[in-house]
């Protein structure tokens, strides 16, 4: 039931005058913003700042694997 409901909310989208000049701005605008926020953000002088933004759009999962690798190549060194 879900698939038929999304196929004619898409079909009914698809055939809006205009609509896709809306959806193409938008994701530009997105675009240009996420691209700002991470040229922003990977400056040497806010390294907290970067941290947190990469825990907001990735988890701790990222961080956590990370960690994890950092411990298992000081383990082979040693």
């Amino acid at each position: 039931m879900m698939v038929l409901v999304s196929l004619f909310g898409t079909d009914l989208y698809a055939n809006m005058p205009g609509v896709i000049h809306l959806d193409l701005g938008v994701g530009i605008a997105g675009l240009i913003a996420t691209w700002w926020l991470l040229r922003w953000s990977l400056h040497p002088r806010r390294p907290k700042l970067a941290r947190f933004i990469d825990d907001g759009m990735t988890g701790s999962s990222l961080r956590n694997a990370q960690a994890a690798l950092d411990e298992v190549a000081r383990f082979e060194q040693d």
